[in-house]
Order: C-alpha cells, then sequence, then structure tokens
C-alpha cells in the first residue's frame, strides 16, 4: 500500500498548516490580464520604440537621413537676403511708392550695398566746376562703402557710402555739417555725385547738393557741376 504525499491543503478550516489557496477570480479577470499582457504592453512598447528612433534620425546624422544635405545651400552674402527683399517691396509698389523705396531723400546711398569696382578703394584729387571755377578737394573710399570728402569750399569734412552702379560706374553721397562762427549747429549739406572711370587712375562726372536747415526743411540746391579726380598713392 503506498503512501500518499501529505497536502496541507487538505486540512481543514483553522488548522494552524493548511495553506491559503487564492482565488483565481473571474473569466473576465482573466481574459483582462491576458489582453494587457499580449497586446497592449507589446504595441505600448513598439511605439515607444518607434518614437525613440524618430527622435534620433532628427538629432543624430548616424541614426537617420542627413537633413542638411538635403536643403539647398545658399552661399550668398547675408546682404543679398535684404537686398531681394528691398527690390521685390520696390517692385510690386506704385510708381510714386518705388521711386521713395529706391532713392531715399534723406540719405541718398543705402548702407547695406554689395561693392564690386576695387577700382574705386583708396584716395583721389578732385576738381569740382563751381560755376566756372575750379574747387579742389580731396576723397577717400574704402572697400567697406563708406567715404570722406572735404573741398576748399567746405569747413567740415564729409561722411557717407558709396556702391557701383555698373560696369565702369559708381555713385556716392555723403553729408556735411554747417556751423556757425560760435559752433551752433546752423544746417547740413547733402552731397551726391555720379561718376564713371576714364581709365583705372581717373574718373569723370557730375555732382549737385542739396541744403537743410537743422530741423531738416530743404532750403535750396543745385546739380550738374562737373567733378574730375585722379587717384594718388604714396609720394616718393
Amino acid at each position: 500500500m503506498a503512501v500518499r504525499p501529505f497536502d496541507p491543503r487538505l486540512l481543514p478550516e483553522g488548522h494552524p498548516d493548511k495553506i491559503a489557496v487564492p482565488a483565481r477570480g473571474t473569466v473576465l479577470d482573466g481574459l483582462w490580464r491576458g489582453l494587457v499582457r499580449y497586446c497592449l504592453r507589446p504595441s505600448y512598447r513598439g511605439l515607444v520604440a518607434l518614437g525613440s528612433m524618430h527622435v534620433a534620425a532628427l538629432w543624430h546624422p548616424e541614426f537617420g537621413p542627413h537633413l542638411q544635405e538635403s536643403r539647398p545651400q545658399d552661399s550668398r552674402p547675408q546682404d543679398a537676403h535684404l537686398q531681394d527683399a528691398h527690390l521685390q517691396d520696390v517692385s510690386s509698389a506704385s510708381p510714386e511708392r518705388a521711386g521713395r523705396l529706391a532713392a531715399p531723400s534723406h540719405f541718398p546711398i543705402p548702407r547695406r550695398t554689395v561693392m564690386s569696382d576695387a577700382r574705386l578703394v583708396g584716395t583721389w584729387t578732385t576738381q569740382l566746376d563751381d560755376d566756372g571755377k575750379a574747387v579742389p578737394g580731396l576723397v577717400s573710399f574704402s572697400a567697406d562703402g563708406s567715404v570722406v570728402s572735404t573741398q576748399l569750399n567746405t569747413k567740415n569734412i564729409g561722411l557717407g557710402t558709396w556702391r557701383a552702379t555698373g560696369p565702369g560706374t559708381f555713385e556716392y553721397g555723403f553729408h556735411v555739417l554747417a556751423a556757425d562762427p560760435e559752433g551752433k549747429h546752423v544746417g547740413e549739406a547733402h552731397v551726391r555725385v555720379s561718376g564713371e572711370f576714364v581709365s583705372d587712375t581717373e574718373w569723370q562726372g557730375t555732382g549737385g547738393a542739396e541744403f537743410f536747415d537743422p530741423q531738416g526743411t530743404k532750403l535750396r540746391g543745385h546739380a550738374g557741376s562737373k567733378v574730375t579726380a585722379g587717384k594718388f598713392g604714396i609720394d616718393d
């Protein structure tokens, strides 16, 4: 006769050696646990992994496409974007407004221009034909587009900008402050000159000036004065 193994679960309720059997729940509880274990949990882990791959593709070039290589690179200088916006604004404006946008009245030469004629860079002697009277002067053009000018008929120097307007042509403008003998500001002159190269060391053109009071009201102006210039370097 074989001896059956002792099973503590068969002991009566209240016996100190009895092992309590946990309740296994209903059929619906079992179905829910199976759904979570075999469907919902794997789907959640898959979505997390997919999201991680997208993040890695955006932030790390080894795990995704090179986004920078798919975008066309614009090698133009930063000022070119500003010029494109300005030209688009001028082309879409009315004729009167386009004229104001293309040629501002208080400062004739825009600061943001691309210099293209290196021959102008340097210092030049100028001769201004002031109603038949020759007025000598000096003008210096920098590569960044700035201008410094002085003439014998002005007591102060003029500061401004220049730009190339075509093959062998250019224009520049500058302002000259005016003061009385006590040093009080009495107005200023706005000068603008258009020039054309005769050779690499000579150019000629025409210029004019407008005169304003301290409040900016235009008093008078003139144009059409002939200007000639010659370039010089370091004296031997």
